[in-house]
């Protein structure tokens, strides 16, 4: 309306108004005289009441009563001045001392009234804005408390809501049966190297609707963070029917983009009461579940026993112990020969790590590099190995075994993590020993450990470093990959080859694999070579070259060194028929 859209022109009309209704009332004053001259001063008092009235009660726009009154007065003012006489001067007098007192008194009340509505108006927006500021608090503190409950990526419960429902179930539990889940989804560190980080943002919310679509409402989910996720289940849920559930439905294709690919997932369990009464207590056993399933194989489930924490316990002291080891040269590097079928001359050494800790024995080769990788001593593993095959390359080749060479394992999980070729290259030059002399064995791994495994592999192979494929077959690996990563050998796993006299599939395995070697051009070496029969189906098939128990078990350096002048010490049929006739004789005496 009108004084909402433009309260200046109705206060404008509004005056007008009142001027043009006092100039018609200024008349009266002028001609009262001539038509009613007994009462005329009764009249103009009147009159001039009505203006009075007029200026008192119009304390909202002082222009308009003004504007009412001011000509009326000043017309009654004017007609009885011009009358003369002393009553008609005093009349004047005091009619134009009450014009300006009430003009006054109606511009100040106008000012009080424009205060006090100003006032008012200022109140009701603070009331306003306080309600408004008040809304916008309770609705922030609701949108706070679902962020600090609910995962903002999956929807799912976060890891602090999950971390107080847990420890509220089990104070409420009564009793009954409960079971913590730990998930972890297999290679998605791989999905972000490769594919990014929104590839793998979806790949997180797709894995949130299947555990929300098999889980129902009852049991409660949770994502803990990156690719870990929670799942607390009650007696009337089996958690082992669960977890295979579980494992099926993100085992399902999932598209990313436009491309259909495949995730597995780890599951680790741990129940209450029987595996621990405390939240963290029931966090700790089924992570060790969880560990335990993902060295297992992946893609798989493991209910937390008393001989994880055991191997945790194991675990923490080696990873305690390693750095001192390291030190004080506990860690040795001991060496398996690699064998050629032809004469059983010596064509390669493989380097692998021993330890023997004080308290629990031999330690295995993976527990050394699992406990290098957790305390961040990799490099220094690694590069200790590779001190030891230069030094050995340089002694072979002082002795005349120019053409021998020697092998290190390198985890491809620790590729990208440092600068692996510079570092080889370093020890080459140190050492004066050719690159073409040193290879570097990966696991099948490697193939997809993404793009900074990929370019220290190039670097490596740019170097002259051989690049081999180590139990090939076991693991995960592309026929394209073999070219990409300029791989020169691959070795076959020895499961296939120990079990190949007695097992059909065995030998159609190992021919497989020799085939592919071939058709790539690819050297093939066989591990796992314990039986004379081995050696002759292995050379039947096309593998030139093998190392296992039938040759020499891993030994010590001194005892390579007395192995190979041993054999050198007889002629080349006599070592051929001693090596035939009694194999892993000479490096059991040797290595005693």
């Amino acid at each position: 309306n009108l004084v909402e859209r433009n309260p200046e022109t109705l206060l404008r009309i509004s005056w007008i108004g009142a001027l043009v209704a006092s100039l018609t009332w200024a008349v009266l004053p002028i001609v009262c005289d001539t038509i009613l001259e007994e009462h005329t001063t009764l009249l103009l008092f009147i009159l001039s009441g009505l203006a009075a009235g007029a200026v008192a009660l119009g304390s909202a726009h002082a222009p308009t009563a003004i504007a009412f009154a001011l000509p009326l007065l000043t017309a009654t003012i004017v007609g009885r001045v011009s009358i003369g006489g002393y009553e008609s001067l005093l009349f004047g007098f005091v009619a134009t001392f009450l014009t300006l007192m009430l003009a006054r008194s109606s511009l100040i009340a106008q000012r009080d009234f424009c205060e006090s509505s100003s006032t008012k108006h200022s109140a009701n927006a603070l009331a306003e804005a306080l309600r408004i500021a008040n809304a916008t608090t309770e609705a922030n503190a609701a949108m706070l408390q679902i962020l600090a409950n609910h995962d903002s990526l999956t929807g799912l419960a976060s890891r602090g809501a999950f971390a107080k429902a847990l420890e509220t179930h089990l104070t409420d539990v009564n009793g009954q049966s409960s079971s913590l889940l730990l998930l972890d989804l297999d290679h998605f560190k791989l999905i972000n190297d490769t594919l990014g980080h929104g590839a793998g943002d979806g790949v997180l919310v797709e894995v949130a609707s299947r555990l929300r679509s098999v889980l129902g409402e009852e049991p409660l989910a949770a994502r803990l963070g990156g690719d870990e996720f929670a799942i607390l289940v009650g007696e009337r849920h089996p958690p082992e029917e669960v977890a295979r559930v579980l494992l099926d439905a993100i085992a399902s294709p999932l598209t990313i983009g436009e491309r259909s690919t495949n995730i597995g997932a780890s599951i680790g369990i741990a129940c209450f009461p029987e595996d621990g009464h405390a939240a963290e207590d029931l966090m700790l056993r089924a992570d060790l579940a969880l560990y335990a399933a993902k060295a297992g194989g992946r893609g798989r489930f493991c209910r937390f026993d008393a001989s994880l924490l055991n191997a945790a316990k194991v675990r923490r002291d080696i990873e305690l112990d390693l750095p001192a080891a390291l030190m004080d040269g506990s860690i040795e590097v001991w060496c398996q020969p690699q064998i050629a079928f032809s004469d059983y001359s010596l064509v390669g050494v493989e380097l692998l790590v021993r330890w023997k800790h004080e308290r629990h024995g031999w330690i295995s080769p993976p527990e050394i590099v699992a406990a290098a990788l957790s305390t961040n001593r990799s490099e220094a593993l690694t590069l200790h190995v590779v001190s030891h095959a230069c030094r050995l390359l340089r002694d072979l080749r002082e002795q005349g075994h120019d053409a021998v060479t020697v092998a290190v394992n390198v985890s491809p999980m620790e590729l990208g993590l440092y600068p692996l070729a510079e570092r080889v290259a370093e020890r080459l030059a140190v050492f004066d020993v050719p690159a073409r002399s040193l290879e570097i064995e990966l696991t099948e791994e490697a193939a997809i450990a993404g793009d900074a495994a990929a370019r220290e592999i190039s670097a490596l192979s740019s170097l002259g470093v051989r690049i081999a494929i180590d139990d090939f077959g076991a693991g995960y690996s592309s026929l394209a990959s073999l070219r990409t990563l300029r791989i020169e050998r691959i070795k076959i796993d020895r499961s296939f080859v120990t079990e190949m006299g007695v097992r059909e599939g065995d030998r159609i395995l190992v021919q497989a694999i020799l085939g592919i070697g071939q058709a790539l051009g690819l050297e093939v070496v066989a591990e796992g070579v314990e039986r004379a029969v081995d050696v002759v189906l292995l050379a039947r098939y096309g593998c030139h070259v093998g190392q296992g128990y039938h040759f020499a078990r891993p030994m010590p350096r001194p005892a390579l060194d007395a192995w190979i002048a041993a054999r050198s010490a007889q002629a080349p049929s006599t070592a051929v028929e001693t090596m035939a006739q009694a194999p892993g004789q000479i490096a059991s005496r040797q290595a005693s």
